[in-house]
Parts: structure tokens; C-alpha cells; sequence
């Protein structure tokens, strides 16, 4: 079982130091998907895909859904390893129970990250916009 673990942490460890670089890709040079987004409408021009300063609702936009895919990272990795115990218990129930238990506390969890994030989001869309603008927040 120990080493089932440490294969396991020895495997996220090398996934997470391979998804390093890609993390530090040049943000200056967007490949021509900036003249995409421009022609597509996303965005008005070319330049507000590469201008270097963000705005503080910008990067914690940007904290948050790189938040959020780790959480989610996390969660398929839980599932994963919850069925693999459940698979290998060969019918002994505190492995079938410590296997379920890993699957159904993982989903709990990101059910509960989720939520959070609705009622944060609900909350800025709706009370901050209000506050701001004076007015009820657009749809």
C-alpha cells in the first residue's frame, strides 16, 4: 500500500513539474489568436490581447480559473484513486469502504467548490455591479 501511495505522489509530482513550462509560455506573443479574437468579436482590437497590464478584476479572474482547474485536476485524480482502491479490494469491505468513501468525499468536495464560486459569482454580478453603477447589472 506504501508504495502503491508513493508511485502515486512520484506521479502528480512529475505531472505537475511537466505543466511548469507551459505555465511560463510567453505571454507577449499569442500566436495570432489575438487577430482571431479580434475578428471573431471577443475582443475589439488585437492590442487588448497583449497589453501587459491587467486590472486587478482581470487577475483574480485569472487566480481563480487557474484555481479552479487545479481543484478540478484534484478532484479526477480523488475518482481515480478512490476506483483503483475500490478495484483492488478483491472483496474485503474496509478497502471497498475506504474506496467509496474517497469518491463520494471528492464529489462532495467539488460541489462544494462549486457552489462557492455560483455564490461568489452571483454576488459580484448582481450586489457589486449595483453598487458601482448605481443601477441594476446587466444581463
Amino acid at each position: 500500500m506504501k508504495l502503491l501511495r508513493w508511485l502515486f505522489a512520484i506521479t502528480f509530482g512529475l505531472q505537475i513539474l511537466t505543466a511548469i513550462p507551459v505555465l511560463a509560455a510567453d505571454a507577449a506573443n499569442d500566436y495570432g489568436l489575438g487577430t482571431a479574437a479580434a475578428g471573431a468579436g471577443i475582443i475589439k482590437n488585437k492590442e487588448d490581447a497583449t497589453k501587459g497590464g491587467a486590472g486587478l478584476a482581470e487577475l483574480s479572474g485569472r487566480v481563480i480559473r487557474a484555481a479552479l482547474t487545479i481543484i478540478g485536476v484534484v478532484f479526477l485524480l480523488l475518482m481515480v484513486y478512490g476506483g483503483f482502491i475500490w478495484m483492488i479490494a478483491r472483496g474485503d469491505k474496509e478497502k471497498v469502504k475506504e474506496g467509496r468513501d474517497t469518491i463520494v468525499n471528492a464529489t462532495i468536495g467539488l460541489v462544494l467548490v462549486l457552489a462557492a464560486y455560483a455564490i461568489t459569482q452571483f454576488i459580484f454580478t448582481s450586489f457589486v455591479a449595483n453598487v458601482v453603477s448605481g443601477g441594476p447589472a446587466a444581463p
